[in-house]
């Protein structure tokens, strides 16, 4: 991923990984982007 697809995605991303239970990484998508 390039930073700017990501910023596209992560929110699917995040979704995902709280589906699959994976909620440190759901966070870590969150936050690369909060402050922007």
């Amino acid at each position: 991923y390039t930073k700017e697809k990501f910023a596209q995605d992560y929110k699917d991303v995040e979704r995902f990984a709280r589906a699959e239970g994976l909620t440190a990484h759901a966070r870590s998508a969150a936050i690369r982007f909060e402050k922007e």
